[in-house]
């Protein structure tokens, strides 16, 4: 082996000495750059990322998994500085240019969907709408990587919801629903106006007709449903967005929906988020009947442990139907009305996830409710239901 010179053994302790002054976070980091095919709604492109990816869990279900799932929606919600209002000026850049003119053009990072291999219809409805909000605020989104790697399953939830249309990475198509065997899917609907919520209402309810004339659903059930999808989305448009709330993050005033209809099983599953103040802001400030009041002086931790530590509460408040100063009785956002009718039909469920707080009701079951420690960043009603046959 040949023997080290004396100047090359000099650079190595230099470099030594300069590496051991740095702070060992930065010491320590991995960067390692590979290629990756980027997509940006036409034509793939080989592109250098400068770092490892962000690895999401590999089951993406706030059912059985929402801790984990909490936490990958909130991180990276967090990575774009320009979303937060004091950065509202700034501009996020996707593509920095090559180092070389025969190089490839580079990125910083991305999140390597490929790991996935359930995405379920929830988040998938949550992420949806922070690309939505990204591309509204910013006239763009990051760009889609490694597309040929992404799990069959997660790819085809993605696809039928529509995800892509609304990104923008392809045309929009003229049908409202995407049909795959017993299951039929309606599109993402999004908007903030009276009008979208009335033809989300009814996109909503046309599902229904994929049942078939010889079992339609009961009158009673169909108009119940109508009342109670009607009142949830019409609170969500007036009072998700309260103009005296300062917000984290930007937001862009909608409200996102999807829904889906199993012909074999006769179930029914709406999805309804926004990005709004949460139900633990806006209930809090409610002017409640002294009742009211000693009840939730009585359950609410006066030193929570944890930010989020009080939300299951006040989402569990406004799942019940509660008396204002006023005598008003105040119907929270059509959730009493949901829940009612999972009894109704004899088989369901109601799951609400809002800032920090959920709440899950199922039939002939007990209302259970749980905090978490990272925010889904606004409200999420996931809402099934069997429907009987009239």
């Amino acid at each position: 082996m040949k023997k080290l010179t004396r100047s090359y053994k000099k650079w190595l302790l230099h470099r030594a000495r300069v590496e051991a002054k740095k702070p060992a976070r930065i010491r320590n980091r991995v960067k390692i750059s590979h290629v990756v095919r980027a997509w940006y709604g036409e034509d793939i492109e080989e592109v250098v990322s400068e770092n490892r990816p962000e690895i999401p869990p590999s089951n993406v279900c706030l059912a059985v998994n929402a801790d984990e799932t909490l936490q990958f929606i909130a991180e990276w919600r967090s990575r774009f500085r320009s979303l937060l209002p004091a950065e509202a000026d700034k501009t996020f850049i996707w593509f920095k240019k090559a180092k070389s003119s025969k190089g490839k053009r580079r990125i910083h990072s991305y999140t390597d969907f490929g790991a996935i291999s359930n995405f379920s219809t929830a988040p998938a409805l949550v992420m949806t709408a922070e690309y939505d909000r990204l591309r509204t605020l910013m006239d763009d989104v990051p760009p889609t990587i490694n597309l040929d790697e992404w799990q069959d399953p997660v790819f085809r939830r993605l696809f039928e919801m529509g995800f892509f249309e609304v990104l923008g990475l392809t045309a929009n198509v003229s049908e409202r629903y995407f049909t795959s065997g017993d299951v039929r899917t309606m599109r993402i609907v999004s908007g903030s106006n009276s009008a979208e919520l009335a033809e989300a209402s009814k996109s909503i309810l046309g599902l229904c007709d994929f049942l078939g004339e010889e079992t339609p659903i009961q009158d009673d059930v169909e108009i119940a449903l109508n009342n109670a999808l009607s009142e949830a989305m019409i609170n969500v448009s007036r009072h998700a967005y309260p103009d005296d709330h300062e917000f984290k993050f930007r937001h862009v005033g909608k409200w996102w929906v999807t829904a889906s209809v199993d012909k074999s099983s006769r179930e029914l599953t709406v999805v309804i988020y926004d990005q709004g103040a949460s139900i633990p802001v806006t209930f809090a400030k409610k002017n409640w009947s002294q009742t009211v009041r000693d009840f939730f002086s009585s359950v609410l931790s006066s030193k929570p442990s944890f930010e989020f530590e009080n939300d299951g509460t006040y989402v569990e408040g406004a799942m019940k139907p509660r008396s204002t100063q006023t005598g008003k009785v105040f119907r929270g956002l059509g959730l009493p009305e949901m829940k009612d009718l999972v009894d109704i039909c004899g088989r369901g469920s109601l799951r609400i996830f809002s800032r920090g707080g959920e709440c899950y009701y199922e039939t002939g079951g007990q209302l259970q409710r749980k905090s978490r420690s990272h925010s889904i960043g606004g409200t999420l009603i996931e809402w099934t239901l069997h429907l009987p046959g009239g």
